[in-house]
């Protein structure tokens, strides 16, 4: 971990001394520069802190809009598919009405047929039977 930070001038210091080596820049420097030192690290951090919230708040109202776009657009392609399954019902039952309407007058001229058939094979049957009489 003490690799991916950055050494910063306390930690070198507080390294010099562990070492017993005391370098001239850490003799010039006071107590002072080393806590401006410190709270500059800090406020480094707070601020890449405040950036990936910033990061995060961004992506997630981003997620947020593109979902209800997405509901948007979903909700949309759902009513048309059910809408036009209705046209496709209400032309389907239509069709079928028609169709059974057709069925039921050939029905009738089938038997009209059938009548006239019966009625001339009748009458056909009678001149000839009453001609060979």
């Amino acid at each position: 971990i003490s690799s991916f930070y950055p050494k910063t001038v306390s930690d070198t210091t507080e390294e010099s001394k562990s070492n017993g080596n005391i370098s001239e820049v850490e003799k010039k420097l006071d107590p002072l520069t080393k806590f401006s030192l410190c709270n500059r690290v800090k406020q480094l951090q707070s601020s890449n802190i405040a950036q990936l919230n910033n990061i995060f708040n961004t992506d997630t109202r981003k997620t947020i809009e593109l979902s209800s776009n997405c509901k948007e657009i979903i909700n949309r392609e759902l009513t048309f598919w059910h809408d036009r399954i209705q046209f496709e019902m209400r032309q389907t039952d239509a069709i079928m009405s028609n169709l059974y309407a057709r069925m039921e007058r050939i029905k009738k001229l089938n038997q009209q047929l059938r009548d006239l058939l019966a009625y001339f094979n009748d009458d056909t049957d009678s001149s000839v039977t009453s001609s060979t009489f």
